[in-house]
């Protein structure tokens, strides 16, 4: 367990000269004026997943007097009252929340402030908009902003903008970022963030003078900077903190010091990192005191100095791992999978075998992947009925079992693939395992209660991470496999691109979205409808690939038909081994790029010819399926923007085949364009959900 008592000394030491810093008599430290510490909690992104309730506590003891949210709400999405009690409980502060203007549309805009009010967040914070990329956008995005920070005012609330590189490119003065700023009111926060606005080569401290009282709120987040010594964390990146924090005591009117991590260097956890990001940022504060107000807190500088470097202790555990990572260099740490332990609460690391050597005593029940207790689901290639090979995102094998612990054995050939394994049905809290390449045994779960448990086990990647043999599960002792759970009587299968995949779905609103560790196809659009309506699912997508044209060297013609996901390839599906109910098309988003804007398709297809490319996969997919209820879909990213060519390439298609073909179960749904530029996120993902959700419920009576 984390050494509390020591992190709460430290921080106690420290507050005091948190106070002087920004010129407030330590005995105001419940001040609502008092600038204090929040934690983004996207900083913990996978980590709060896993206990979100113990996560904020942990928070709360590292001495962060609040908390930013960003679409983490754990088991209380619908219940803010539960959240507010939560945070009551652990002493946080609702500091903010990121949110995507969307959410502020009017049909949407009272179920959005009356959560937040509940929280006692007063600080709307939009995280992303395209148009803040460009001076020539920005002015109408600041627009949209004048006359929403109007209407929270009215309800006690403020809006904010938070910048990304690209706000901050151009001329000081003449930035998107400066726009933005000069056409709206000065009650709007300003939200910098450190690390985008160093990247764009412009310098934090300057704009905060620049825009005097309006950064109100602010993160503080490292990015490594060049050279071999730069680390992205708070003190150790080679950014000058202590003329920031001077800039934010003179100019910023700044209510919160927001702490953001986005970057997990040598093998760290994500909480550790923040620990190391926030003892940084506690000795740059000293540094500022020695230099203007050491007299005021009484105490010696050397002294205090001391005190705001002292060493954050971590677990037990952690101490193994670091030690064992000595002894062991050729294995990389690279990875965040969370144990499933009821006696060991903190962060381990599923890939390393020396962690699993130490604690695998315990499961001595192996059971082959070919067992008959054991419900695989996807285009799963059983050549070899022991090590069956999962290649497609969502493929999945699950099991109700009894024992108290639980490990499963891959065999990655690429060392690129993530999986999510859900116990118990619990997937707010799923373990993630990176598989290492070659064949390895990975603990999941140890200290179970008596009685039956289950497990999902499904493939979080995509074809183009590699495919992974499954090898089988070990339980205790006196485990064993039960009586599976009855299929679902209903099936779905999906034909699509990255957005099919959830690409880019768990990473950061502001960040890049082509990590395989922030791909989550469990929580793509189509694998919610396929919960939503209790239907068996095949997802048979791939990133980058199109109809007509594809990022990758293959179409959709090449890999609709194929068992195994991995590139182009010459295995064949057997199309009559499974037959869905429906079939969801969501293609052509590719198509639009590379030809309808980048032009890279060579002679250019007509608008004639882009329809006929169309009605010809969905006509395939017919005689594939007769019996099959269609949906032509297309979204959300920018094919179906205002004034897009494409869905209208789509519905064409679709009325043609419905006329030519008398076929009526053929029919079009369109997730529309937020305005967000990059693959979509979580949020955009349960829209769509919804969406499908409800036209397939209306159309099959589901």
């Amino acid at each position: 367990m984390f050494a509390h008592e020591d992190d709460m000394r430290t921080t106690r030491a420290v507050l005091p000269l948190l106070l002087t810093l920004f010129g407030v008599p330590a005995l105001a430290a419940t001040s609502q004026t008092t600038p204090l510490l929040a934690l983004q909690l996207w900083s913990v992104k996978d980590e709060i997943r896993r206990d979100f309730d113990g996560m904020l506590e942990r928070i709360a003891k590292l001495g962060f007097q609040g908390v930013e949210f960003a679409g983490q709400f754990g088991p209380y999405r619908g219940n803010p009252a539960g959240l507010k009690a939560v945070l009551d409980k652990n002493g946080l502060q609702c500091a903010g929340a990121h949110v995507m203007l969307p959410q502020l549309a009017q049909q949407h805009f009272v179920a959005t402030t009356d959560f937040y009010r509940t929280l006692g967040c007063a600080n709307l914070v939009v995280a992303a908009d395209p148009r803040g990329a460009t001076t020539a956008r920005s002015a109408e995005l600041a627009g949209d902003l004048a006359a929403l920070s109007a209407k929270l005012a009215a309800l006690g609330m403020r809006i904010g903008y938070h910048n990304h590189a690209p706000e901050m490119v151009g001329p000081v003065g003449g930035t998107p970022w400066d726009v933005i700023a000069q056409n709206t009111p000065r009650e709007m926060i300003l939200q910098q963030d450190v690390g985008w606005t160093l990247s764009a080569g412009k310098d934090p401290a300057a704009y905060v003078r620049r825009y005097p009282g309006r950064t109100m709120t602010m993160h503080f987040k490292a990015k490594p900077a060049a050279g071999p010594t730069s680390v992205p964390i708070i003190g150790k990146d080679g950014a000058d903190w202590t003329e920031l924090l001077r800039a934010v005591r003179e100019a910023g009117g700044t209510q919160w010091i927001i702490v953001e991590q986005e970057d997990y260097p040598d093998g760290m956890g994500q909480l550790e990192s923040v620990q190391a990001s926030l003892a940084g940022l506690k000795a740059s504060m000293t540094l500022v005191l020695d230099h203007t107000s050491t007299k005021s807190h009484g105490t010696k500088s050397g002294h205090t100095r001391s005190q705001a470097h002292t060493s954050f202790k971590v677990c037990a555990d952690r101490h193994a791992y670091q030690n064992n990572l000595k002894s062991a260099p050729n294995l990389d740490p690279q990875a965040y999978p969370m144990k499933r332990n009821l006696l060991v609460s903190t962060l381990t690391l599923l890939t390393l075998p020396f962690f699993l050597s130490a604690n695998l005593a315990c499961a001595a029940t192996k059971v082959p992947a070919s067992d008959r207790h054991l419900q695989y689901a996807g285009r799963i290639d059983f050549a070899s009925p022991s090590a069956p090979v999962l290649s497609w995102p969502q493929s999945s094998v699950a099991a109700n079992f009894t024992g108290s612990s639980l490990a499963i054995t891959l065999d990655d050939k690429s060392g690129a693939n993530y999986f999510n394994v859900i116990l118990d049905g619990d997937d707010t809290h799923p373990v993630i395992v990176r598989a290492r390449q070659g064949s390895k045994t990975y603990e999941v779960a140890s200290g179970l209660a008596p009685g039956k448990h289950s497990f999902l086990i499904t493939k979080r990647t995509e074809g183009q991470e590699g495919e992974t043999v499954f090898l089988g599960v070990e339980l205790a002792d006196d485990g064993q496999l039960l009586r599976p759970s009855p299929r679902p009587l209903r099936r779905i299968e999906f034909f699509g691109d990255s957005v099919t995949s959830g690409m880019g779905n768990e990473a950061p609103i502001n960040g890049v979205d082509a990590l395989a560790r922030e791909k989550n196809s469990y929580l793509s659009y189509a694998a919610i409808t396929a919960r939503a309506l209790n239907a068996e699912l095949h997802m048979t997508s791939q990133s980058g690939i199109g109809i007509m044209a594809s990022y990758v060297p293959f179409t959709i013609w090449d890999f609709y038909d194929q068992l195994n996901a991995v590139g182009n390839n010459d295995s064949r599906w057997d199309f009559s081994a499974w037959t869905p109910d429906v079939v969801v098309i969501n293609l052509m988003q590719n198509d639009s790029s590379l030809i309808g804007q980048l032009h890279k398709l060579q002679p250019e297809p007509d608008d004639e010819q882009r329809v006929a490319s169309y009605m010809k996969f969905v006509k395939r997919i017919r005689q594939l399926y007769p019996k099959a209820y269609i949906v032509c879909a297309l979204g959300s990213m920018d094919a179906t923007r205002t004034g897009s060519p494409w869905p209208g390439y789509v519905k064409s298609a679709v009325d043609r085949i419905r006329i030519e073909d008398k076929d009526a179960r053929v029919d079009t749904v369109f997730f529309p364009f937020t305005g967000y530029s990059q693959h979509p996120r979580l949020i955009q993902h349960k829209m769509n959900a919804d969406r499908l959700t409800s036209f397939i419920k209306m159309k099959l009576g589901w």
